[in-house]
């Protein structure tokens, strides 16, 4: 079991070359957000997008086109309802993000992973991990990113805490787990992480979608996808842990705000 430590962390962002483009940065599909959860898929997408994600576009339901287009303009929307609009956005991702107010959008869950091909690397959250323990779904063949709460990893696995249980899991189904929580544990090829950052004041609705698009922002850029995993896990909690110094809650939306200052810290080495 290691700890992941703030100057490795750091080590792993590196300024931008001048010579790259939006593309360099990678496509990121979210899909997310019922008439119900709009508000997650809409963090998500603001975390990608602040996170760096060279284009991004949420897949959702066709109530939230408006309230995303006028909180982030740079995010493209589709109607998830729609396979030929689904089709070549699901094709053309490096990255997608599917659960933030999922829902109970079965359908569409099983739609999206019979055309997920083995390179794309795949992050699954909140709804869609219900989904996959209710109707024991098999996870598609990529590299994929799931990010449990207690609750949901009990579900989905029918195990607790212990990490030893954890990790084979997570290895014979040739998946990466982040089980959040204090101290959370990253369950992956490697062995164990455990990430020191994160703080209660972080213990409000929206969290985890936010990390959900932090992770699938760098695991589009980064070059190595254990790396960006544990990145994200770790900047996530950097961050709110940096706010929690001046206010508590420290809400997802604020959070969303901070991250362009705090990657450039990193990718600057000022973050030491």
């Amino acid at each position: 079991m290691e700890i992941l430590i703030h100057e490795k962390i750091v080590s792993l962002f590196q300024k931008r070359d001048p010579d790259t483009h939006k593309g360099n940065y990678g496509r990121v599909l979210l899909i997310g957000g019922d008439a119900r959860y709009g508000g997650a898929i809409i963090l998500a997408s603001g975390a990608a997008l602040h996170a760096g994600a060279g284009l991004i576009s949420a897949a959702t339901d066709p109530c939230n086109h408006c309230a995303l287009h006028s909180r982030y303009p740079e995010v493209m929307v589709a109607d998830w309802h729609h396979v030929r609009t689904m089709d070549p956005l699901i094709k053309q991702a490096d990255v997608l993000v599917i659960g933030p107010g999922l829902g109970d959008q079965i359908e569409l869950l099983e739609s999206v992973f019979s055309k997920i091909f083995p390179h794309q690397k795949l992050v699954l959250d909140a709804d869609a991990l219900n989904l996959i323990a209710k109707h024991s779904l098999s996870i598609p063949r990529s590299h994929a990113f799931l990010t449990p709460h207690p609750g949901e990893w009990k579900r989905l696995s029918g195990l607790g805490s212990d990490d030893v249980e954890n990790l084979a899991w997570a290895q014979e189904k040739g998946v990466n787990i982040l089980l959040k929580g204090h101290r959370s544990r990253l369950y992956t090829s490697e062995g164990i992480f455990v990430n020191p950052t994160g703080n209660p004041c972080m213990a409000t609705g929206g969290s985890g979608d936010v990390l959900s698009g932090i992770l699938g922002a760098l695991l589009a850029y980064f070059p190595s996808p254990l790396n960006a995993f544990k990145a994200a896990v770790y900047l996530h909690g950097y961050v709110a842990d940096e706010l929690a110094k001046a206010q508590c809650p420290v809400l997802p939306s604020r959070l969303i705000e901070a991250l362009p200052l705090f990657i450039h810290q990193f990718q600057n080495k000022s973050g030491l």
